[in-house]
């Protein structure tokens, strides 16, 4: 009984108290907190840290996958190029030469060793776990069990600078889970305010702070800003995969193509439609090939092949192993067959050579220049790259090999063993990509005079002038074009000229880059003709000129906006 009256008074007593003498008690509810909504990132600093810390070095590499959800999805290669040049911009092109394996003596190239490798990989993409057979030898050492890549300086252009890539962060999102949401807009062009497509990545937050990248997606914008202006004839979209035109015979233009399966097409002269195919039953050539007297010549890894006006089988010529190694320190860097089929023209590391077919000897015309400056901005030597008879098979050409642009071409006449070295810093050429042997067209740094008397010097401001080489005469001709000054961090991609047997057609450019003009030059009467056509809002590519002088290219903006034209 008493526990009872106990337990009333302190329930008397918990009420007194609770009810605050007499007042009403005040419930004290404890708000429920906001719920969090996804956020747009637009502190400079932050921005700035994920565009340095994981999406400018993924410009070049990863983001030339389409779409990938894992890291499986991209191409290995790419991913170790991207921890490749953020462990570069970690330590220093100084540091890193200092305390890595150099590759060679003669290479610029260092091991990056697999463990700080896979550690990077796991840093950036969450993994440990890669598919190394799809390791391109050149950048895997199979036995050293390392990578290699050259020590090259790169600095990082800012998030609101230009770029060659035409990319920059349009946007980026902080999601309710931390993860973030960045979107780069890429424009058309390179520098063009005409936006093509975006890239949409995703990074996952750590609990240390930092980010991995999960996925990314190429997304096109479905804008029709395309303009082509002048007389053409369209003649559709882009189905073939259509590469370079490598020469015609009596009724037929014949193209080489990006199709492994159709490395070359035989066009129709009147139609351009296709009218044959030839079959590449899996072999693999080692360049588009040539059309010389109605015949059609064909590189591959250990042969040459030789085809007739009908893209029908002739003959086959066997090459000797000297002259098909295509990697390491017997490396080829490039071979021709003679018009008379008696001569080869390759080079390697030690120089210029020629092959004789019927003797099995090979000669060596000319050693391999020395290099300007000092590895690694420098090269200690200069190959010659891509050797081609032409002038009727009685000189040779060669591009010249520089650490990131070619630094010149030489020609070489045959019968008197001289040659001629033109040593202009130059865009836009290469012996590569020659199909006729009359001549090349290319940009060299332009000079201007100077003030008050001063010498010629070249110019800071990015003018080019275009000239023509003659390969029979050996003369330079400087062509007064007027669209010819464009800006000297613009990169020129091979398909800006092509050299054909009696004009020649080449891309300048204006307005900022906007605008791509189309020329064409005369090679009998010097007539150039300026802005032919011109087109706005896409990349122009020249895919060859007729001997007629009908000039075929593409244009290409995205995967809906492209197509095929011809100018008579």
């Amino acid at each position: 009984m008493k526990t009872r009256k106990l337990l009333a008074m302190m329930l008397a007593l918990l009420v007194i108290l609770i009810s605050g003498c007499g007042k009403e008690a005040e419930v004290i509810i404890q708000e429920e907190p906001k719920p969090l909504t996804d956020m747009e990132i637009t502190d400079p600093i932050e921005l700035a840290e994920i565009w340095d810390g994981y999406l400018y070095f993924a410009i070049t590499t990863i983001m030339n996958t389409e779409t990938y959800n894992s890291p499986a999805d991209i191409d290995p290669n790419d991913i170790i190029q991207y921890c490749w040049d953020q462990y570069l911009a970690d330590n220093g092109k100084e540091a890193l030469i200092a305390t890595l394996e150099p590759v060679s003596e003669e290479s610029n190239s260092l091991y990056f060793p697999m463990e700080t490798a896979m550690d990077y990989v796991e840093k950036y993409f969450n993994t440990r776990e890669l598919d190394l057979s799809l390791m391109q030898e050149e950048y895997y050492d199979v036995n050293k069990g390392a990578f290699t890549f050259p020590a090259y300086g790169r600095r990082i252009l800012s998030y609101r600078d230009e770029n060659a890539w035409g990319i920059e962060l349009e946007q980026a999102i902080r999601h309710t889970d931390g993860s973030i949401t960045a979107t780069l807009a890429q424009n058309a062009n390179g520098r063009n305010e005409l936006v093509e497509r975006e890239f949409i990545c995703t990074l996952i937050p750590r609990d240390d702070g930092s980010y991995y990248i999960s996925r990314g997606t190429w997304q096109y914008l479905d804008i029709d800003t395309v303009a082509i202006q002048g007389d053409h004839l369209d003649l559709g979209p882009l189905e073939t995969g259509y590469k370079r035109i490598i020469g015609e015979t009596a009724d037929w233009v014949i193209m080489s193509t990006n199709d492994e399966e159709r490395p070359l097409l035989a066009l129709d002269k009147g139609t351009l439609e296709v009218v044959r195919a030839l079959s590449a039953d899996g072999a693999e050539y080692t360049r588009p090939g040539t059309v010389k007297d109605e015949d059609i010549i064909l590189y591959l890894e250990g042969r040459i092949e030789i085809y007739n006006s009908e893209l029908r089988f002739e003959e086959e010529i066997g090459l000797p192993s000297s002259l098909l190694r295509t990697e390491g320190e017997d490396e080829v860097f490039g071979r021709d067959l003679s018009p008379d089929r008696k001569n080869v023209i390759y080079s390697d590391k030690e120089g210029l050579k020629l092959y004789n077919l019927e003797s099995g000897s090979s000669s060596l015309l000319m050693g391999t220049l020395p290099g300007r400056g000092q590895p690694p901005d420098g090269i200690r030597n200069r190959y010659f790259y891509h050797p081609r008879f032409v002038a009727g098979g009685y000189k040779v050409v060669a591009t010249l090999a520089g650490y990131d642009y070619n630094t010149g071409f030489i020609s070489y006449e045959l019968e008197t063993g001289t040659f001629q070295l033109v040593e202009e810093y130059f865009e836009g050429i290469s012996t590569k990509n020659q199909f006729y042997d009359s001549g090349m067209l290319a940009w060299i740094e332009a000079h201007r005079e100077g003030e008050a008397g001063e010498a010629e010097i070249p110019t800071d401001y990015g003018l080019f002038d275009v000239y023509y080489y003659d390969f029979a005469s050996g003369q330079t001709n400087i062509i007064e074009a007027e669209l010819a000054e464009t800006s000297v961090d613009y990169i020129r991609w091979p398909d800006s000229v092509y050299n054909g047997k009696n004009q020649v057609a080449f891309l300048t450019f204006t307005d900022n880059m906007k605008v791509i003009h189309i020329n064409r030059l005369n090679l009998d009467t010097w007539k150039l003709e300026e802005d032919i056509v011109n087109v706005e809002g896409a990349n122009v590519y020249i895919l060859g000129v007729l001997e007629d002088g009908s000039i075929l290219f593409s244009y290409y903006r995205n995967s809906a906006e492209n197509g095929l034209c011809l100018i008579r």
